[in-house]
């Protein structure tokens, strides 16, 4: 499938058409063929992925009371339909999408991956010499992302069990560096990185900071005026616990003039400065995710009822240490390196975290997450996030030394 048309697209503008197929090697998406007159969406249908035309031609009708058509407009090859639905899944589509001839249309669901890349896109600029954390699966993303945008960027590797420490930064000392990207909790693996450490190096060299916590925020303590941080990444899915399709990142007084003052061939949805300036109105520059929006303030509603973001925390926190001070009685492996308190990764030597994850849900319901990559058969992940209670703690503790006496 040759997808380079697609730099002629509103949602790649400013993307060389050569970079396009690469990226689509990263997003989640799926394409369909449709024939002539068949429905893309039916009116009232729940929508969670934003659709493209790869080729042919599809129209957007509204049916009025008298049942009479009236057709909204007509979309072709390289445009996009649905954007605002994506965003906001558990709303209903209120019109018809329909293949005015035989059509190829390409989905994509919208993740906290779109954070990351605007954020590298809009706060990082061309002269910037930047220094990145790669010790997992999301910090090669931002790796990836990086090279995407032909940055010039030094990575700092460090194996999935491996601690950042001093010896990892004396190299970069005083070299020049002037943006500093890490994801603070490295979510394949559990490992948290010392924001304490990082920020100090930051403030010693005037190194921007720019910190994608979307697996540390509301879980573990953050803090951006006390570490300095620049930007933030969060997203709807983790810490706040609601749908995946929002994403939030937040700008201290600085980030906010470079961004201003700037200028940067971003892409148009994903143009920092266009909703810097709606937000001055009030508004956002493109239809939010509403029904999110409305889950977030009832999980914040939520949090002050349960005595506010100290006593949240230290629920969390709670759970976490029960559950590792139960996994550990009964012989499990957990790795040492300093964790997030949002989940504990369980170690398999004899590589049966696959199986131990299938057993769980197959026979119990009991549903914890695998990794994947080289991790897969190795490591397990248990969240602490959520309405989950001791007594599921202790119902999971029992299964999983169902496995350790198998052994």
């Amino acid at each position: 499938m040759d997808l380079k048309f697609l730099s002629q697209s509103r949602l790649f503008k400013g993307i060389d058409r050569n970079d396009i197929p690469e990226i689509f090697q990263i997003l989640q998406y799926q394409s369909k063929i449709y024939n002539k007159n068949e429905y893309i969406y039916y009116y009232g249908e729940n929508v969670t992925e934003l659709g493209i035309i790869l080729s042919g031609k599809v129209i957007i009708e509204q049916n009025d009371k008298n049942g009479s058509r009236n057709i909204i407009s007509t979309i072709t090859s390289g445009q996009v339909f649905a954007e605002a639905y994506a965003f906001a899944p558990d709303s209903k589509i209120m019109v018809n999408v329909i293949a005015a001839e035989k059509s190829e249309i390409l989905f994509l669901t919208m993740s906290g991956t779109g954070a990351m890349e605007a954020t590298v896109n809009n706060c990082i600029l061309p002269k910037d010499k930047v220094l990145v954390v790669n010790g997992g699966t999301f910090g090669h993303r931002f790796c990836e992302l990086l090279q995407r945008s032909s940055m010039d960027y030094q990575s700092i590797d460090l194996e999935w069990n491996e601690t950042l420490c001093q010896r990892h930064l004396a190299p970069y000392e005083k070299q020049g560096y002037t943006v500093f990207l890490v994801n603070l909790h490295e979510t394949s693996s559990g490992k948290l990185y010392d924001i304490e450490l990082i920020s100090d190096f930051c403030k010693r060299n005037h190194i921007l900071l720019i910190v994608d916590a979307i697996s540390t925020f509301l879980a573990d303590p953050y803090d951006m005026d006390k570490y300095g941080i620049a930007a933030t990444i969060i997203s709807s899915q983790k810490g706040l616990c609601c749908s995946a399709g929002m994403s939030v990142v937040a700008l201290n007084p600085e980030m906010v003039e470079r961004i201003e003052s700037s200028s940067r061939n971003c892409p148009y949805y994903y143009d920092f400065q266009f909703y810097i300036e709606n937000m001055k109105r009030g508004q956002t520059p493109f239809t939010p995710a509403v029904t999110i929006a409305h889950e977030i303030d009832d999980v914040l509603n939520l949090i002050d009822k349960k005595g506010g973001l100290d006593s949240w925390l230290s629920d969390i926190k709670k759970k976490c240490l029960y559950f590792r001070e139960k996994a550990l009685e009964i012989g499990l492996d957990i790795p040492s390196y300093s964790k997030s308190v949002m989940l504990t990764p369980v170690y398999f030597k004899d590589n049966k975290a696959t199986e131990v994850v299938s057993y769980l849900r197959d026979k119990y319901s009991i549903y914890v997450t695998p990794c994947g990559g080289k991790l897969a058969n190795s490591l397990l992940r248990v969240c602490h996030l959520g309405d989950t209670s001791f007594e599921d703690i202790d119902e999971l503790v029992l299964r999983l030394k169902e496995v350790v006496k198998s052994n």
